[in-house]
C-alpha cells in the first residue's frame, strides 16, 4: 500500500502539477529571462572544454563576463547536462524545474516519514510541492537556483540522518555529493542552509563525527566554486550593486502570506503587491494543527530539541519577511542586506511548515485521520494546479527572444550586473544598455580581438571566446576586447603584459611603436586553480575512504 500510495502521488506530482513542465513546443516567460542565455553560455564552456565554467564569453558585447565564477552552480550543471541530451535550452529549464518538484516531493516523503513516521513523507511532500510559493519560483520568478535549494534541502536532511544511522559506504559517498550540491545551490540560502545542518547534525546527536564530516567534505567538494567566490568576488561591482535596493523595500504583510492576488508582475513596496506571497492556506493550517498536536503529546516525542527547531525555523523565518522584523534587520544588516529581498525567507518557511504539518499524524492511530489527512493533501496537489500554469508561449517564439545572438551580447549582462569586473566603470557601462529610448553604442566591439582607435588595420589570426591573436602593422593605441580581470592572460610579442589604462568598458589599452602580434588567453588564476584542486584532492579522498576496506572500519569506529 505504502508503494502504491508513493507512486499514485509521485504521478501526481509530475502529471498533474508539472504538466506544463514536460517538454513540448509550449512555454512560458518568467521575471529572470535570462535563464536560457545562461544555459547556453555555460553549455557552451562544457563543449569547449571549459570546465569548471566560470565566464560567459558571449555576455557583455562578446567581452567575456564571469557570471559563473560567482554564481551558485549546481542548477546550471544540471540543467547544461539536459541540455547536452539534445534538449533545447528552453525546454532544457523547464525539465530542470520539474526535477525539482520530484526531488523536492521525494526528499520530504524519505525525510517525513523517517523523522516522524509514515504517512508524514506523504503529507510534507504534497504540501510543499504544491504551494503556490513553489509555483512563484518556477513560473512566476523562474529562479533555478532557489526551486533547487528547496529540492535539495529535505533530501540532505534525510541523508544525513539515514548516514549517521547507518555505516554504509555508498551511503556516504551518496550524502556527500547531495550535500556539496546543495550548498552549492544559491549563494546566499545555501548558507543559510549549511548553519542549519550543523545544528540539525547537533541535533540529531547520533555519530555527530560522520555528520561533521559529511558537511566538511561536501564544502571541501565544492572548493572550485566557494575559494574563487569568496576571495575573487572584490575584483566586481557585486556587493556595490546587489545591496543598492535593500531588504527594506521588499518587506511584505502578513496577511500576504495568507491570501492575495495572483499577479506575475514585480515586487513592490507595500501590500499590494504585483506578486504572490503566498505559501498555502492548507500548509498553514495544517502546520498550525500539527505545533498544537506536537506541544499536546510533546513528552511522546523522542527527540523534542527537533520538533522545537522546526517550530522556531517556521515562525521566524515567516517574521523575517514582514515590516515588524525590520529591527532585526538593522542590528544584522551587513549580513542581511546580501539576501536583497525579505521574502527570500519564504523558502525556509515552506520547508519547516509541511513538516510541521506531518506532526499531525504522530502518535495517532487513527486510521481515518491519516487517511483523510493524506486524501486532503492529495486533493490539494489538484486544486492548487492553477497555480502551476503561466501564459503559454512557443518555445520558437521564446527561444527568437531569448536565445538571439543580439539579446546574449547586449541585453543579458543587464540583467545581472553584479558581476561586472572593476576594472570596468559601472556608470559609463549603463550608459551603453539597449533602451527604447537613445543609447551608446561602442564602435569597436565585434571588431576583431584588436582595434586600433584610429582604425589602423590589425590582421586577426584568431578569435574564439578563450583564445584570440592580431598582428598590427602600424604604431600606435590599441584597443583589446575583453573585459579585462587577471584571468586574461596578454602577451605582446610573446612577452606578458599587465595593463595598467583601461577604457569605459574596462578594456586594455595598449600603445605599440612597432609591428607586434598580440596574443589574449583565458586562463584560470591561481586562486581558480587552487580551488580546482581542492575538489579533485577531496574527490581523490572520498574514493579513498569508500574503497579502502581498513581505512573505512578506521575511520567508522
Amino acid at each position: 500500500m505504502k508503494k502504491f500510495l508513493l507512486i499514485l502521488v509521485s504521478l501526481l506530482v509530475i502529471f498533474v502539477l508539472g504538466k506544463n513542465l514536460l517538454p513540448s513546443n509550449i512555454a512560458f516567460d518568467y521575471h529572470d529571462s535570462t535563464q536560457p542565455a545562461r544555459i547556453k553560455e555555460f553549455t557552451y564552456d562544457l563543449k569547449n572544454g571549459q570546465i569548471p565554467p566560470r565566464i560567459a564569453p558571449g555576455f557583455s558585447f562578446n567581452l567575456g563576463y564571469p557570471v559563473f565564477n560567482y554564481y551558485a552552480p549546481t542548477a546550471y550543471w544540471v540543467t547544461s547536462a539536459i541540455n547536452l541530451l539534445g534538449i533545447e535550452p528552453i525546454n532544457s529549464i523547464k525539465l530542470s524545474f520539474l526535477l525539482t518538484v520530484i526531488i523536492g516531493f521525494l526528499g520530504m516523503y524519505f525525510l517525513g516519514n523517517e523523522l516522524i513516521g509514515y504517512p508524514a513523507g506523504i503529507i510534507a511532500g504534497a504540501l510543499l510541492v504544491s504551494s503556490p510559493w513553489m509555483a512563484v519560483q518556477i513560473f512566476i520568478r523562474g529562479d533555478l537556483a532557489e526551486a533547487w535549494f528547496i529540492a535539495l534541502f529535505p533530501l540532505t536532511l534525510y541523508l544525513i540522518k539515514k548516514n549517521s544511522d547507518h555505516q554504509n559506504k555508498l551511503l556516504f559517498l551518496a550524502t556527500t555529493l547531495t550535500t556539496s550540491l546543495f550548498f552549492t545551490s544559491h549563494n546566499i540560502l545555501s548558507f543559510v542552509g549549511m548553519a542549519i545542518l550543523i545544528v540539525y547534525v547537533l541535533i540529531i546527536k547520533k555519530n555527530l563525527l560522520r555528520g561533521f564530516a559529511v558537511i566538511m567534505l561536501a564544502f571541501l567538494l565544492a572548493g572550485y566554486f566557494f575559494l574563487p567566490a569568496l576571495t575573487e568576488l572584490k575584483y566586481t561591482h557585486a556587493i556595490e550593486i546587489a545591496t543598492k535596493a535593500g531588504p527594506y523595500s521588499s518587506f511584505l504583510c502578513l496577511k500576504q502570506i495568507w491570501t492575495g492576488a495572483w499577479g506575475y508582475g514585480a515586487s513592490v513596496v507595500g501590500c499590494d503587491d504585483g506578486m504572490a506571497f503566498m505559501i498555502g492556506k492548507l500548509m498553514i493550517i495544517l502546520a498550525f494543527l500539527g505545533i498544537f498536536w506536537g506541544i499536546g503529546n510533546f513528552k511522546k516525542i523522542k527527540n523534542k530539541w527537533l520538533f522545537c527547531s522546526l517550530v522556531f525555523l517556521a515562525l521566524m523565518s515567516a517574521f523575517m519577511t514582514i515590516y515588524q522584523s525590520e529591527f532585526i534587520w538593522r542590528i544584522f544588516y551587513p549580513i542581511l542586506k546580501l539576501f536583497q529581498f525579505s521574502w527570500r525567507f519564504l523558502d525556509i518557511t515552506i520547508l519547516a511548515s509541511s513538516l510541521l504539518a506531518g506532526y499531525l499524524i504522530f502518535n495517532n492511530k487513527n486510521f481515518f485521520v491519516k487517511a483523510g489527512l493524506t486524501l486532503l493533501v492529495i486533493v490539494n496537489i489538484f486544486y492548487n494546479t492553477k497555480f502551476f500554469t503561466k501564459f503559454p508561449m512557443s518555445v520558437q517564439k521564446l527561444t527568437h527572444d531569448l536565445l538571439s545572438n543580439e539579446y546574449i551580447t547586449t541585453s543579458v549582462v543587464y540583467y545581472v550586473p553584479e558581476y561586472l569586473p572593476i576594472t570596468v566603470s559601472y556608470k559609463d557601462w549603463l550608459n551603453y544598455q539597449p533602451k527604447k529610448t537613445s543609447y551608446k553604442i561602442d564602435p569597436y566591439v565585434n571588431k576583431g580581438p584588436v582595434v586600433s582607435r584610429y582604425f589602423f588595420p590589425v590582421s586577426t589570426v584568431k578569435d574564439t571566446p578563450f583564445y584570440k591573436e592580431a598582428m598590427t602593422l602600424l604604431s600606435g593605441e590599441y584597443i583589446l576586447n575583453i573585459h579585462y580581470l587577471s584571468y586574461w592572460k596578454i602577451y605582446v610579442n610573446d612577452k606578458l603584459f599587465i595593463p595598467k589604462k583601461f577604457d569605459d568598458l574596462g578594456r586594455p589599452l595598449v600603445n605599440l611603436t612597432s609591428p607586434s602580434t598580440v596574443k589574449i588567453i583565458y586562463q584560470q588564476t591561481p586562486i581558480e586553480v587552487a580551488g580546482n584542486l581542492i575538489t579533485l584532492l577531496t574527490v581523490a579522498g572520498l574514493l579513498i575512504i569508500v574503497f579502502n576496506k581498513n581505512l573505512w572500519k578506521k575511520l567508522m569506529k
